[in-house]
């Protein structure tokens, strides 16, 4: 379970023209493993990374100090000009019942 003063989300990734020469080759570890010390830069972890077939090439899921830090890394990420993101913010099991909780 992620700390209180974190936030856990799913970022969904496409690569680009520029960013499709890596699938072939060994680039795109490289490029995970830059991804890294970026999410660390903003006090983030990348706690899963997957490859994956179909619309998204990459899913991660990664935890930050808050949503401000989070979007800062994935704005570094992206002005590189390789990829394309989106982001699912998460919730755990205890932080939905808390949000319920707060509807009354």
């Amino acid at each position: 379970m992620p700390a209180a003063t974190s936030i856990t989300a799913a970022t969904v990734h496409r690569f680009n023209h520029y960013g499709n020469c890596c699938r072939a080759d060994r680039d795109a570890v490289r490029r995970r493993e830059h991804a890294d010390a970026l999410a660390e830069k903003y006090g983030a972890r990348i706690e899963r990374a997957y490859w994956t077939m179909g619309h998204y090439d990459i899913v991660a899921i990664i935890e930050a100090p808050d949503d401000e830090s989070l979007t800062a890394m994935m704005l570094e990420l992206t002005a590189e000009g390789n990829i394309r993101t989106a982001t699912l913010r998460a919730f755990d099991h205890d932080q939905m019942q808390a949000i319920i909780r707060r509807t009354g």
